[in-house]
């Protein structure tokens, strides 16, 4: 029941506006990265081509199910942002799925 809940937190905290603490990250570079609960972790890229469509993030804690966290769709020329703010501190798993079949993944280590 509390990774459920943190869980709803983190989908709650889930937001298309950007953060001035936010740590801003291509989809082409994407890193594992430690930081500390309270703090944003944004992610922008562009898909090749500038493909429009669906983007997918999903995200685990400490390796339990994959869910889905969010579904946007891109802008016109292909770009999006997603921002995302754990609730909770330990190792979270993030997927990114682009409409041009780019996957790519990242954890975050909260502290």
């Amino acid at each position: 029941m509390r990774r459920a809940l943190s869980l709803v937190f983190l989908l709650v905290a889930l937001t298309v506006a950007g953060s001035a603490a936010a740590a801003e990250r291509h989809l082409h570079g994407l890193g594992d990265r430690r930081m500390a609960l309270g703090q944003t972790y944004t992610i922008t890229g562009r898909t090749a081509g500038r493909v429009s469509g669906t983007v997918l993030l999903t995200g685990r804690w400490e390796g339990d199910k994959w869910r889905l966290l969010i579904r946007t769709t891109t802008h016109g020329d292909g770009t999006y942002r997603l921002v995302v703010k754990p609730g909770r501190r330990g190792k979270l798993q993030l997927r990114v799925a682009t409409p041009d079949d780019r996957v790519e993944r990242v954890v975050l280590t909260v502290i």
